[in-house]
């Protein structure tokens, strides 16, 4: 930037919702030790921030949400400088190109950010390449492991008899892996169902509308 107000990075990850956290999903933990890590490498006159986008239908997602957070930087605390990092998405696309290029870009200026930029993706990217490379040979080297092997490494909460070896809170081994509940947890199910059914709609409006005026969904806005 240049000139001489404060430098401020916020990192923008995809939401989830509130519920799959609360029943043990480590997504939100890991997002935030990749963002402390990052932000160590950074000068110490850069102040970083994380907030969370592309939430989907009417229950309660991870916090706080991106748009409220550019209006928070600039409407309250007088951010001019930024730089948005699309974190955890590995490529350009519409929540990317479209979310952040355009509807976040407007929410920002209408709330004074008068500098913004925003890092590219990752995309071909040599080093990450290289690196999902190496990830994926160490994974085909090691031991394969059950769905709900992969889910107690990575303490999501479920409902099962044992561990990932079997054993049971008394010490004795069942001899079998756990049963897990997916559909139990935090009642997912019902919000996978809930975001569906307004996915679909949206869908089913969008055909309508085309079938009804002979004219784009765009057309409606202008474009």
């Amino acid at each position: 930037f240049d000139n001489e107000e404060p430098r401020h990075v916020l990192f923008s990850a995809h939401g989830v919702p509130a519920s799959y956290i609360a029943a043990g999903d480590p997504y939100q933990e890991q997002i935030q030790e990749c963002v402390d890590a990052i932000g160590k490498t950074l000068p110490d006159d850069v102040t970083v921030h994380l907030s969370y986008q592309s939430r989907v239908g009417p229950i309660e997602w991870l916090r706080p949400y991106t748009d409220d957070k550019l209006v928070e930087l600039g409407e309250e605390m007088g951010v001019k400088n930024l730089v948005v990092v699309p974190i955890s998405f590995v490529s350009e696309h519409i929540e990317t190109l479209e979310e952040m290029d355009m509807e976040y870009k407007e929410v920002a200026e209408e709330a004074g950010i008068t500098n913004w930029k925003r890092c590219p993706a990752l995309n071909t990217s040599p080093a990450f390449l290289s690196d999902m490379a190496d990830l994926i040979a160490e994974s085909l080297s090691g031991p394969t492991q059950s769905v709900s092997e992969a889910c107690v490494a990575n303490n999501v909460n479920l409902d099962v008899s044992g561990d990932a070896t079997g054993s049971t809170s008394s010490g004795g081994s069942t001899g079998r892996r756990p049963e897990v509940d997916l559909n139990g947890i935090m009642g997912m199910k019902d919000v996978e169902r809930i975001n569906g059914q307004f996915a679909m709609v949206g869908v089913v409006g969008t055909v309508l509308w085309e079938a009804l005026s002979g004219k784009g969904l765009l057309h409606m806005f202008g474009l």
